[in-house]
């Protein structure tokens, strides 16, 4: 015989206010990879100074080795110098937006566990972010051709017995060095695909070297780890970003357990230079440049609105930005083409 009252009669299903199961998507890194500057105009004018003649000494040859047209006689003028700008590259920050539109109807009969506005806000934020790395990618992470030097790596990462890694990026490094005349005022970023992280971390090569470093338990490569053995070759701060963005072109409909994911970020690496601040005489691999008027003027990329509209009885939570990811100096960028697999 059942048990009078059953649990059907005390208990009626309700949402849960502590859980659901939504998604805040993270792992997006082109911001971190070019320095970020607002800008006043849509479009306009960056200058560049050629390069050479900040490290030109040509009072030397191989000829005269030892010539030196800095040292000055007596009651004689120094030795002119100058340098050359060149005024013709520009930008242009396009205008990238998504909203999500909120039906009083729809407001007003959810639950209270729901924020429907909140949500919409990260999802939109999410979804720019998820776009501006795909177009880094694109534009910068996928082609050899497009920077300076295109470095064919020893062999696959995941081949650990005949690649080297480290010697590999060392070599890259180097490139950037002597290209970006770099300073202390910067850094070299790597940036990597998840792959290629995969594949690294547990590379001998890098394990070999950490796990004598003083820590108990098992020696776990961290892209910090690898990036600290990094700098002590070059003197440099290196600093290496790991792509773990993912995104999907299946179309909206389809069943979900029938959407595939992919990796933003393959299996490529990139080696390039970034000042610790933009900066007029500090070079710089790449810049990406923010309309700030139209974007609230704030410090975020995105700008973030809600908008009311009367007459269909809605709300939109929009966000929209305006940027243009430009390779400044392609000079001074090492792409490396499958580095794992």
């Amino acid at each position: 015989m059942p048990y009078q009252p059953d649990v059907g009669d005390v208990h009626v299903n309700t949402l849960l206010t502590q859980v659901s199961i939504g998604y805040n998507p993270g792992g997006f890194i082109a911001d971190e990879i070019f320095p970020i500057v607002g800008v006043d105009k849509q479009s306009d004018i960056y200058a560049s100074y050629d390069k050479s003649f900040w490290a030109r000494d040509d009072g030397a040859s191989a000829q005269n080795p030892n010539a030196n047209k800095f040292q000055r006689a007596p009651g004689t003028n120094a030795a002119s110098a100058g340098f050359k700008l060149t005024t013709t590259a520009t930008y242009f920050a396009s205008n990238e937006a998504i909203g999500v539109e909120l039906p009083d109807e729809l407001i007003a009969n959810a639950d209270a566990v729901f924020d429907l506005e909140s949500d919409a806000a990260k999802l939109v934020v999410a979804l720019l972010r998820m776009r501006r790395d795909r177009a880094f990618v694109a534009d910068f992470f996928t082609n050899i051709g497009v920077w300076g030097t295109d470095q064919t790596v020893t062999a696959d990462f995941s081949n650990y017995g005949t690649s080297t890694p480290i010697e590999d990026f060392r070599t890259a490094i180097r490139t950037v060095r002597r290209q970006a005349l770099a300073s202390q005022d910067g850094q070299i970023v790597i940036t990597l695909g998840a792959l290629v992280w995969d594949r690294l971390a547990d590379h001998p090569d890098i394990i070999d070297r950490i796990k004598y470093g003083g820590v108990s338990g098992p020696a776990i490569a961290a892209p910090e780890l690898l990036a600290q053995l990094l700098t002590t070759a070059a003197q440099y701060p290196v600093v290496v970003k790991v792509g773990t963005g993912v995104f999907t072109t299946t179309t909206e409909g389809t069943a979900e357990a029938s959407v595939t994911y992919t990796d933003i970020f393959g299996g490529n690496a990139l080696t390039t230079w970034r000042p610790n601040s933009p900066s007029r005489l500090l070079p710089s691999s790449g810049y990406t440049f923010v309309w700030r008027p139209l974007v609230g003027g704030g410090a975020a990329i995105e700008f973030v609105r809600r908008i009311r509209e009367e007459r269909p009885r809605k709300t939109i939570i929009e966000a929209q930005v305006y940027y243009d990811q430009v390779a400044t100096l392609t000079d001074t960028g090492v792409f490396m083409q499958t580095a794992s697999t």
